[in-house]
């Protein structure tokens, strides 16, 4: 059966998230892994402090509103973006009944007419596990850096080729060659939907889509080369992942994971890229 393209096809790309966003659960599925050290607890554990302040929030790539809501509920406001209406209406609809200050808006976050959409500045903007599925990732980070105010903070989260896979077991001496030789930026992966168990379930039509996952360092050059300072950078879920796999305490997990984000070598070694950088004048 022919496979939709998501890869180069800007429409099919459009229809695909879409039709993700009508069928496929992926609050739940992506980011239900929510125990101390996770991903989403680093997250929003970056995030408390502007929340705490009033900051408004841009959450780019926003799904239903993962992120946006808890934020505007620890005491933030926030505006989300994605490209799916479904996903747009169903995170407008939880604010609503929420009663948070959380608005959402149906656009393409790596077009280049994005910021006259927005047609505001921000302080702060998120944009979590979205960069390795876009077209134009690069484009996506120079509307980042023409939304933000200067001096504002952008948050980043990708996978790094760690992702999915389960802790120190992974780990091999050709993949911390490459880590700490920090010369190749990406590892390209096209996901065929017909040979993923999980989208298969929900029914998604057949579909080739980009997953990429990025290496550390040259991920953070390239953030920083579209005008943007890096002021804190690490990965997630190495160490503590190993402790959930062999003890299953949670108390470790985060003593391993605060032990990591303070280990410099430890630190590129995680699942997660996870970076804070603040948008230059220029």
């Amino acid at each position: 059966m022919p496979r939709r393209d998501a890869l180069t096809d800007d429409r099919q790309y459009a229809e695909f998230y879409e039709e993700l966003g009508q069928r496929y659960p992926e609050t739940r599925l992506v980011h239900g892994e929510r125990s101390l050290g996770s991903r989403y607890w680093a997250t929003l554990r970056e995030l408390e402090p502007f929340a705490r302040k009033g900051i408004r929030m841009m959450d780019l790539g926003c799904n239903d509103g993962v992120y946006s809501l808890p934020y505007c509920q620890l005491g933030g406001e926030a505006l989300g973006v994605d490209i799916s209406p479904t996903l747009v209406r169903r995170a407008g609809l939880s604010a609503k009944r929420m009663g948070l200050p959380c608005a959402f808006v149906q656009a393409d976050i790596q077009s280049r007419i994005l910021p006259s959409i927005i047609g505001e500045t921000f302080d702060l903007a998120i944009c979590v596990e979205v960069l390795e599925h876009l077209l134009d990732p690069l484009q996506a980070l120079r509307n980042m850096r023409e939304l933000l105010n200067p001096g504002g903070h952008l948050l980043l989260t990708t996978p790094t080729p760690l992702s999915g896979k389960e802790g120190l077991g992974s780990l091999s001496i050709g993949y911390a060659v490459e880590v700490l030789a920090a010369k190749k930026l990406v590892e390209h992966h096209v996901v065929d939907t017909e040979r993923f168990p999980m989208l298969h379930e929900f029914q998604v039509k057949p579909t080739l889509y980009r997953h990429d996952n990025f290496y550390p360092l040259p991920f953070k050059r390239l953030v920083e080369s579209v005008g943007f300072r890096c002021v804190k950078f690490g990965t997630v879920s190495f160490l503590s992942t190993a402790a959930r796999r062999f003890a299953g305490r949670e108390g470790l997990n985060l003593r391993l994971e605060l032990l990591q984000r303070r280990v410099p070598l430890l630190n590129l070694f995680g699942q997660t890229n996870i970076g804070i950088f603040v948008r230059t004048s220029w």
